[in-house]
């Protein structure tokens, strides 16, 4: 294992980290790189986590509730990472499909962070914006998945979604994919239009479709980014070779999961995460997540619950890499219709992306630190405003 920051420098100050610092720094071949540590760590029983769990109370405005995200992870020799995202949500109809929203203190902003500590010592070294952090993570893993799950050619991207997960997944799979073309569609042309020019600032391929099924049609890979509460992926969408990276269960048809032949992980336990001693009367899975719920038994009872299709694919579940040897297991030939199951096919088992995010975290966020360190990035404040004596 290479030398992290922390064994070549004494912190004597806890950084401060913006979203810009953490784009001025690490690029996507960094996020998978790290991303691929932390998980290969975590196959070796080097690292741990705990599974995102959510805590909610109803908010200020009716059919709204507060929502409290945590998840946490550690990666031994490295860096523990306590992620912390505090947003009120809420589920509106936008053009007849009811869609997830989010923000914090009010809408436009956002407030999540991660607290970074080393292993070493367990001193604070970092307090890290994250709305960038979690761009790359999910993007990195979808690059990381379409290296063994997508075929090594795969040179067209369908895109359902044009936001920041849209942005984030085009650019990661495009840095493991010769992709000549990517087309793009969502209900707002103004994102649309974004999106296109943003990519293409980048040298991408970007162009807008003028509905979801020509965006998809004929796509090498397949990708949704959307805050639909309804399916927007069916099997029309997919042919023999095709990849598919999502960031939500909900996104998928029956007749989708039922088209895919392979789903692949990129880590995987020996049995699955044991929800017994976790429950309690405030319990429940709401969108495949732990939630502990506060308010009325109507309050509670009006949160979605999601589909429940975690675990909707029997006998279609492969590893994707030999970590004792780094050998690709994922796909095995060329007709195959693959998904990467870590991004949100894990569900409630803690598996997926939501329920792995803490070593995600660990890894990444780690190395963000310490590339924005030697650039000299971030406001430093001093350690001993988080350090207390007896």
């Amino acid at each position: 294992m290479r030398p992290t920051f922390h064994e070549r420098n004494e912190a004597t100050v806890v950084r401060v980290l913006t979203n810009e610092d953490i784009g001025a720094v690490l690029d996507y071949p960094h996020a998978i790189d790290a991303l691929y540590e932390g998980l290969r760590a975590f196959a070796a029983g080097e690292a741990a986590r705990r599974p995102r769990v959510d805590v909610l109370a109803p908010a200020g405005t009716p059919g709204s509730y507060a929502r409290f995200t945590t998840a946490d992870g550690v990666v031994r020799g490295g860096y523990y990472a306590l992620r912390l995202k505090p947003e009120v949500i809420g589920w509106p109809e936008v053009d007849g499909v009811r869609r997830l929203s989010a923000h914090n203190a009010a809408p436009g902003h956002y407030g999540g962070f991660v607290l970074l500590c080393r292993t070493d010592n367990a001193q604070l070294v970092a307090i890290i914006q994250d709305r960038h952090l979690q761009y790359l993570r999910t993007a990195a893993l979808a690059g990381l998945g379409a290296r063994y799950l997508a075929r090594p050619e795969s040179a067209t991207l369908g895109m359902l979604g044009a936001g920041g997960y849209a942005r984030s997944y085009a650019r990661a799979l495009a840095t493991v994919l010769p992709l000549r073309w990517i087309r793009v569609w969502c209900p707002t042309p103004e994102h649309v239009e974004t999106y296109c020019a943003e990519l293409r600032a980048d040298g991408l391929p970007a162009e807008p479709a003028a509905g979801p099924d020509e965006a998809l049609d004929g796509a090498d890979v397949v990708s949704t980014c959307t805050n639909s509460l309804s399916p927007v992926l069916f099997a029309r969408h997919l042919r023999p070779g095709t990849f598919v990276c999502n960031v939500s269960n909900r996104e998928l048809d029956a007749s989708a999961r039922e088209a895919i032949t392979t789903v692949g992980h990129l880590a995987e336990q020996p049995r699955p995460l044991d929800l017994g001693g976790y429950q309690d009367g405030n319990f429940a899975i709401h969108l495949n997540t732990m939630c502990y719920v506060a308010g009325t038994k109507d309050e509670r009872a009006a949160l979605p619950t999601g589909s429940g299709a975690g675990a909707a694919f029997p006998g279609k579940q492969v590893s994707c890499v030999d970590w004792t040897t780094g050998a690709a297991r994922g796909r095995t030939d060329d007709a195959e219709i693959t998904f990467l199951g870590d991004l949100a096919g894990g569900g409630a088992q803690g598996l997926s992306s939501g329920g792995l995010q803490g070593v995600e975290l660990a890894g990444l966020a780690g190395r963000a630190y310490e590339l924005a360190s030697a650039a000299g990035l971030g406001t430093q404040l001093p350690d001993e405003l988080f350090l207390q004596k007896d």
